[in-house]
């Protein structure tokens, strides 16, 4: 997976991190120990935020501090501690900042995860939207094992994998999504291999909307995921 010039979301094995570069290659084929075991991969540059995840929520790169909420806490991962959700109402809150509010046109969200149990809803990794009032971009799993998006640009559009792909199983999975409104395009990965996707609603073209907020395991409500994602 090869990224053009788009702003970057990373939540991966070594926390969250956002740049204005994209350098996001294929991970698929290289075994789990070899990417994380032995340390975090080196991050891209022209970081604009970096979510460690690695004992509190705080951006190391610019200071666009989060807040655990709702008793989210840390477990250790692959390298370090990764967020930890409980399936009812934890996640993460990173209010709005200049370099979040850089995100307009493209994106592209990284995670490696590990739910342990499917989500009765939408189990979301990632949002950026204003709760209740206009989505943004966001990814989630579902139930079944489907990995999804949902966008509000020019229209509210939503697309899903057309298999069932995440796996409950107590394993760490890598996911990515990829968004260039510029040219309609949207992308879904699992561990590098990108996936056949189902339009369920929309097109993509313009800006994202405006919105206000940032959340890694939550969307707007208690659909959140239980297991863990980030700093690994």
């Amino acid at each position: 997976m090869k990224c053009r010039n788009l702003l970057v979301v990373f939540l991966s094995a070594c926390g969250v991190f956002l740049s204005l570069k994209a350098v996001v290659q294929a991970q698929n084929a290289v075994p789990r120990s070899t990417l994380c075991e032995t340390g975090c991969l080196l991050p891209p540059t022209a970081l604009v935020g970096w979510w460690p995840g690695d004992g509190n929520a705080n951006d190391i790169q610019l200071g666009s501090n989060g807040t655990v909420m709702n008793g989210a806490s840390f477990t250790p991962g692959l390298v370090g501690q990764v967020f930890s959700f409980d399936g009812v109402d934890d996640f993460v809150d990173v209010p709005d900042t200049p370099a979040l509010h850089a995100i307009t046109t493209a994106i592209t969200v990284d995670a490696w995860i590990n739910p342990q149990v499917p989500p009765s809803g939408g189990g979301w990794i990632f949002a950026r939207r204003d709760p209740f009032v206009s989505e943004g971009v966001g990814m989630a799993i579902d139930g079944d094992g489907g990995l999804g998006t949902q966008l509000q640009t020019s229209t509210l559009s939503g697309f899903r994998s057309a298999d069932r792909v995440i796996q409950f199983n107590g394993e760490w999975q890598h996911v990515a999504l990829t968004v260039d409104t510029s040219i309609g395009e949207v992308r879904l990965y699992l561990n590098g291999n990108p996936l056949p996707l189902q339009v369920v609603a929309g097109s993509v073209s313009g800006r994202f909307a405006d919105v206000s907020h940032l959340f890694i395991g939550q969307r707007q409500s208690s659909n959140t995921p239980e297991g863990e994602a980030g700093g690994s």
